[in-house]
């Protein structure tokens, strides 16, 4: 926020306790010529009636003698004074002339989160006063909400009672009425005052305003929806949660966190030159998303919208053209902005910029917002990038002043690759896959208005009852994967159809893929093959998926089809292939695979029905496996060193992997590991213990591996017995991938080791809903534990009564309390009011607590006995993802961290924050304590791709580590060889150990094939091991041997 933001504001008013005071008590707001509005705090001294208050004018030019008394004080008499925390005060005679009244708004509370605001205010009776501003950094109860001050000059007593301005709506939304030592403060908001003193009507003061005012007016504009030829086939249909214009209905649910920012991108003020993308996976609803801002921002559609209709909606006017771009060449897009400001059509593509200098006015304050929706889905990948290139980023870079915005939705990748790598560094993006976009509510929201026909309703619908549609709308939901497309496929199909309602058991996956089948029969051919063959060759590749090459060979060998690898990567890349998710290698290949579950199974079944399943995959790699050796393992496609061991042990031909050299020379063995008991042969077998004996065979370069292989090692390397430091011990073992564990449904984000009945068990957490119990010794999964209905995020074990429990967390915004030895939930934990990120156990005064993290800035300190919550730490300013607990002077501790870039440490006896620790440049992401030379230190991940350690006595941070090269997710310290050491996880794939004493790093573990989220460390049969878990959906044990 900039002083470009300040508004204009005579209408503040100074209060003041004599006729010629000078030092203020506080602020009021002018809301008509006899009325301010102020907290009731400030006058609380003083009677009612006859009051001995008069208020001055300093901001509107007047002089400070000129005063009007206040002759009455009306507060909400039915509300506690710290809640209802408002006053109006009756003045004696108008206000000058010179006043006007405060524009005022009445926005509910939770739609004013991020926000900016100002406020004027008199710190500490100050006369001359500043102003401070900042941003609504989140809803309170009771219509109070939070207020983040960002400038030099901050918050303090002496505002209670300004108006706070929000330049998103023009208007003051709110008053001041407390602030911290830190600056910060919270504001009561007018929304929440109309309610209490309805006698004052403020909703009659404000003027007339349909949806949010942004801060700008909109440019001129000839575009209208009404006479765009694909608002029938496009815009409209998308924005109503339909397929096509004719088919009758309103079904557009949710969205709320991509909408309003996409409003807010498109209503602010300070533009920064760069590009909005709207991106997720198919079927995540980008085109629905992009339509719904396209035509609320069209008052003559909006006025045609349900009055229930209460989704977010755009500024009406805020979109000057929007361009359906499927199909179309750069120049059409060109001519079709042209066209939204009179101007005719360019004759080449870079000419459009200096059209629009010559046509477009300059009206500061005015945008001028392009939507340009299916950027991949032009005519070909030269046009889509002649768009960025030629249109978008010389629009937005070089004519700020005509303050023109871009946004533009595409799916990542096209035929000629990433689309997203063209835009600068630093583009803005909305990935609706990002689960700060996407809620489940919404899924099941859509499902049940699918199924209920919404706005062309079937008399006999058998999902009218809320009881009977619930619960087949969330079972749907969850069936589609969070795809839209097909949650609307299934119930429609549903609500069109059944004569008598179906349940959650009826429709199952299979059930599921008739519908899916229909459709896709309807699918355009792949040259001369039904796309249903192309699709059905495709459900038997693992993840990342077939590159074109080894799709094609698929199709050939189980179809005896030849097909071009062109061709099929055309297909994958058109809109009717809603399915197929696109990925990039390390080398920039471009691979396929099937983007949702229940498609990739039906598929699979109807291929069954034509071939045994198992001489499918057999048949397969024997295709795969010949390719190999007539290109040379050195050479083979990435896919088959990787995932070729799936699909033998699928076949039953795990042998002929094992007893190929030349493909173990090249061969990712991790992801042989988890079969090599499946060896039958007895050349095999050996082959296998070989490659279980031979430590760092894994990490070995070919040529070495080929020596290992022909050159078994014998049992004792070394015979030469020297002295060794623990230090060089430790440095100089190797690790290896001991098993993998399989079971999850999707990314794996959190694991713990614990102990029950004198065995040693892990838990797991996933973002498929359930946690999940291993035997590590076996790899067998005892119990999955269901109850989150969302992403579960965290888990720690701890003893109650003498009995071991595990606490979970979770983005359905609980905690819940498990029995792990019968999988039986004891409690769920409620009062978080957004995500829980982290959870910990700790004892003070002989009692088990937790604390818990979330999105919502708080620590919550709970009793997991009674469920019943102790404290809530505040002080974090974003959201909190961590939090461990630690003993310093005998005194138990907390540490968090969060996306505020800080680590701070609790009390979590009184609450009471005793450090902040700043350093990180990121979000923090993880916090562990551990102890070195007696004394106990903390390490924090972030980011910034660091790791960091500090001293919480002091605040000092001792070392900075280096090495990983995406953000860090997690940090666990562990001893071996009687030295502490650290574990650390990134973004990057890999695990790394570390020295903290001098922050030099061991090692680096790889196997993974995602984003490492999680490790922790444990003891089975005396040998320390590491579990971690990823995005690939798996769980790695990863053991260690001494090299000497």
């Amino acid at each position: 926020m900039t002083s470009t933001d300040t508004p204009s504001s005579e209408w503040l008013v100074a209060i003041h306790t004599s006729e010629d005071g000078i030092e203020p008590i506080g602020v009021g707001v002018v809301i008509d010529t006899r009325r301010v509005l102020t907290c009731r705090h400030v006058v609380a001294q003083h009677p009612k009636t006859e009051p001995s208050l008069w208020v001055t004018f300093p901001l509107s030019g007047e002089d400070p003698i000129v005063r009007r008394k206040v002759v009455g004080i009306r507060v909400c008499e039915d509300m506690p004074p710290a809640i209802a925390d408002v006053a109006v005060l009756q003045l004696i005679e108008d206000v000058p002339s010179s006043v006007r009244p405060a524009p005022i708004r009445l926005p509910e509370p939770n739609k004013m989160t991020d926000s900016c605001w100002r406020a004027y205010g008199f710190a500490h009776g100050d006369p001359f006063g500043h102003s401070a501003y900042g941003r609504i950094s989140g809803q309170l109860s009771y219509g109070w909400i939070r207020l983040q001050t960002l400038s030099a000059d901050r918050l303090a007593p002496g505002f209670s009672g300004s108006g706070v301005w929000c330049p998103d709506y023009r208007a003051v939304v709110g008053l001041v009425t407390q602030a911290n030592d830190e600056g910060d403060g919270r504001a009561i908001t007018l929304f929440q005052i109309d309610k209490w003193l309805p006698e004052e009507n403020l909703t009659a003061l404000t003027t007339s305003l349909t949806g949010r005012s942004g801060v700008t007016a909109p440019k001129p504009s000839a575009w209208r929806l009404s006479t765009d030829p694909e608002a029938g086939r496009h815009w409209l249909p998308r924005a109503r949660g339909v397929t096509r214009d004719s088919e009758r209905g309103y079904r557009f649910r949710g969205r709320v966190s991509a909408l309003r920012k996409i409003r807010q991108w498109l209503d602010r003020e300070n533009l920064d030159r760069r590009v909005l993308v709207v991106t997720g996976r198919p079927g995540a609803g980008k085109s629905a998303v992009l339509s719904r801002i396209v035509t609320t921002a069209d008052a003559e559609i909006r006025a045609q919208l349900p009055p229930d209709d209460d989704a977010e909606m755009a500024t009406i006017g805020s979109v000057a053209c929007a361009v359906h771009a499927r199909g179309k060449m750069a120049i059409d897009v060109a001519s079709e902005i042209a066209r939204a400001v009179s101007a005719s059509p360019p004759e080449r593509v870079d000419d459009l910029t200096n059209l629009l200098r010559q046509t477009l006015p300059i009206c500061p304050g005015q945008n001028f917002n392009v939507v340009i929706d299916a950027l991949d889905e032009v005519s070909n990948p030269a046009e889509a990038r002649a768009i960025i290139h030629e249109i978008a980023l010389p629009l937005v870079e070089t004519c700020a002043d005509l303050r023109i915005q871009i946004v533009i939705g595409t799916r990542r990748y096209d035929a000629q690759g990433n689309l997203l790598d063209e835009l600068p560094r630093g583009y803005e993006i909305i990935d609706l896959d990002d689960p700060r976009y996407f809620d489940i509510t919404d899924l099941v929201s859509y499902a049940l208005a699918s199924l209920r026909l919404v706005g062309d309703e079937r008399v006999d619908n058998p999902y009218r009852d809320d009881t009977v549609a619930l619960p087949l709308a969330e079972h749907i939901a969850k069936l589609s994967d969070r795809n839209f497309f097909i949650a609307g496929l299934i119930a429609r199909t549903h609500g069109l159809h059944d004569q008598q309602a179906a349940t959650p058991h009826e429709i199952t996956s299979s059930y599921a893929t008739d519908t899916l089948r229909t459709y896709i029969h309807q699918l355009p051919q792949v040259g001369e093959m039904p796309a249903e063959v192309a699709l059905a060759a495709l459900s038997f590749a693992e993840e990342p998926g077939f590159t074109a090459e080894l799709w094609s060979i698929a199709i050939n060998t189980l179809y005896e089809i030849d097909i071009s690898p062109q061709k099929l990567s055309h297909f994958a890349r058109s809109s009717g292939a809603n399915f197929i998710t696109e990925v990039n290698s390390e080398h920039s290949i471009a691979t396929f695979h099937i983007a949702h579950q229940v498609l990739n199974e039906c598929l699979r079944e109807v291929r069954g029905r034509i071939a045994m399943p198992v001489e499918d995959e057999s048949r397969l790699t024997k295709a795969f496996i010949s390719l190999g050796e007539s290109v040379g393992w050195a050479n083979a496609p990435l896919y088959l060193l990787r995932c070729l061991p799936a699909h033998a042990q699928r076949a039953g031909m795990i042998d002929a992997l094992l007893t190929n050299d030349n493909y173990l020379c090249h061969a990712d063995l991790r992801q042989l590991r988890p079969f090599m008991d499946l060896a039958r042969s007895p050349e095999a077998q050996a082959k296998a213990r070989l490659l279980s004996q031979e430590s760092g065979i894994t990490d070995a370069p070919p040529s070495l591996r080929a020596t290992m292989l022909a050159s078994p090692r014998e049992e004792s390397l070394v015979d030469v017995d020297l002295p060794i430091s623990n230090q060089t011990r430790s440095a100089l073992r190797y690790w290896t991938e001991r098993d993998s564990l399989y079971g999850h449904e999707d990314g794996v984000n959190a694991v713990c080791a614990f102990t029950l009945d004198n065995q040693t068990l892990l838990a797991t957490t996933s973002d498929d809903e359930t946690i999940r119990i291993w035997d590590p010794r076996t790899g067998h999964q005892h119990h999955t534990l269901k109850g989150h209905t969302d992403w579960v995020n965290a888990v720690c074990a701890f003893t109650l009564d003498n009995q071991t429990l595990l606490a979970t967390t979770s983005d359905d915004e609980t905690i819940r309390i498990w029995d792990p030895r019968t999988g039986h939930q004891h409690h769920t934990l409620k009062g978080h009011t957004d995500w829980v990120n982290a959870v910990c156990a700790f004892t003070l005064d002989n009692q088990t607590l937790l604390a818990t993290t979330s999105d919502d800035e708080t620590i919550r300190i709970w009793d997991p006995r009674t469920g019943h919550q102790h404290h809530t730490l505040k002080g974090h300013t974003d959201w909190v993802n961590a939090v461990c607990a630690f003993t310093l002077d005998n005194q138990t501790l907390l540490a968090t961290t969060s996306d505020d870039e800080t680590i701070r440490i609790w009390d979590p006896r009184t609450g009471h924050q005793h450090h902040t620790l700043k350093g990180h440049t990121g979000s923090v992401n993880a916090v562990c304590a551990f102890t070195l030379d007696n004394q106990t230190l903390l390490a924090t991940t972030s980011d910034d791709e660091t790791i960091r350690i500090w001293d919480p006595r002091t605040g000092h941070q001792h070392h900075t580590l280096k090495g990983h090269t995406g953000s860090v997710n997690a940090v666990c310290a562990f001893t071996l060889d009687n030295q502490t050491l650290l574990a650390t996880t990134s973004d990057d794939e890999t695990i790394r150990i570390w020295d903290p004493r001098t922050g030099h790093q061991h090692h680096t573990l790889k196997g993974h094939t995602g984003s490492v989220n999680a490790v922790c460390a444990f003891t089975l049969d005396n040998q320390t091991l590491l579990a971690t878990t990823s995005d690939d959906k798996s769980i790695r044990i990863w053991s260690t041997e001494a090299a000497v």
